[in-house]
């Protein structure tokens, strides 16, 4: 069966398409690897003044055992898990582009897939570094890199509806208004997104030109607009800090008021 190819509003195909796709997957990862990277720094790490976890997490458990444990299950597998995730995300493909979960849904399964990659990165130490009586591989963060991809690989199909959702209720508003208004946003005529969610719009515009647009449909209601703005906002934040973190901290700066603790 041959697979459809999608064009952009103007009809055209994308230009150097492998090329885009390559460095926005390169975009993608490192935004998904910071999302995870902030909320453990962000939590765990910083010091916020009003509060700091750091002491209490560093020292939760007096075990040899337990540095490992919080770096690796917490910290070295979720973010290549993460990164995975939002390489599959950014880049959805197509037979995703229809997906409509619930508002709950929505609300409760950023939580959820969090939480079972957490749990799944503290069987995944075990495996790595105890199940056998020594380390599976020689270079620990090899296994965590390859540990990382897979549980990413299984909660994706878990998020993926979920982020397919998110991805077209942003843009089911913008391809209405540029049928309404017959003008195209700048991001979506020039290469500034990635090339499969311009190919995204431009069927959700084609599709919105056949039809009337309702303003009280439920894909546009006030609930959904905010939990959707809402993620998108959390998500912009913990990653910046993620980012901040890993990247700046990490090799040996300081951030005033926050770190060192």
């Amino acid at each position: 069966m041959t697979k459809p190819h999608y064009t952009l509003v103007n009809g055209e195909h994308v230009h150097f398409r492998r090329t885009q796709m390559l460095l926005w997957s390169v975009i993608a990862g490192l935004l998904g690897a910071g999302f995870i990277a902030g909320l453990y720094f962000g939590i765990l790490q910083a010091n916020w003044h009003l509060f700091t976890l750091k002491p209490w997490w560093d020292g939760l458990f007096k075990q040899a055992w337990w540095p490992t444990y919080r770096h690796t299950a917490f910290r070295d597998i979720p973010e290549p898990a993460f990164a995975t995730m939002g390489v599959m995300t950014l880049l959805a493909k197509p037979k995703y582009w229809k997906s409509r979960v619930s508002t709950w849904r929505l609300a409760y399964t950023p939580l959820l897939v969090i939480v079972l990659t957490f749990a799944l990165g503290i069987a995944g130490t075990w495996l790595l570094n105890y199940a056998f009586g020594r380390p599976v591989l020689a270079t620990a963060h090899i296994g965590d890199l390859l540990l990382g991809f897979v549980v990413g690989k299984i909660m994706h199909f878990l998020w993926a509806p979920v982020g397919a959702t998110i991805q077209g209720n942003i843009l089911d508003d913008k391809a209405d208004k540029a049928a309404r208004t017959k003008k195209i946003p700048f991001a979506i005529r020039w290469p500034v997104l990635p090339p499969v969610i311009r190919e995204r719009f431009a069927d959700m515009y084609r599709a919105s030109k056949q039809v009337a647009y309702n303003l009280f449909s439920e894909d546009h209601t006030t609930l959904r607009k905010w939990v959707v703005g809402g993620l998108a906002v959390v998500f912009t934040l913990v990653t910046a800090l993620g980012l901040v973190g890993h990247y700046w901290v990490g090799t040996g700066h300081t951030i005033p008021f926050i770190m060192p603790v």
